[in-house]
């Protein structure tokens, strides 16, 4: 039942960024560069473990991520 929950709440987050998006681009990326999805994982993780240090881990894995994926949107935002 948890695993569905998951999947509900990330799937609709998912499906209003586009339906927003649809008629701002802006509040669409405004709603996705909220770091919903990350704070949603990172709650995943603990109340699935309890597990602090695997929190911590996903947390500096995140953080590690950021810049490579800020490179990605500023090469696609000028690509087109």
């Amino acid at each position: 039942m948890r695993y569905i929950v998951k999947i509900l709440v990330s799937s609709i987050i998912i499906a209003l960024v586009s339906e927003v998006s649809k008629k701002s681009g802006y509040i669409g990326g405004l709603i996705a560069s909220l770091p919903l999805t990350s704070m949603l994982a990172l709650f995943w993780l603990y109340n699935d473990t309890k597990n602090p240090s695997k929190v911590a881990e996903l947390s500096t894995g995140i953080l590690l991520f950021v810049l490579p994926s800020l490179i990605f949107f500023v090469c696609y935002a000028v690509v087109s």
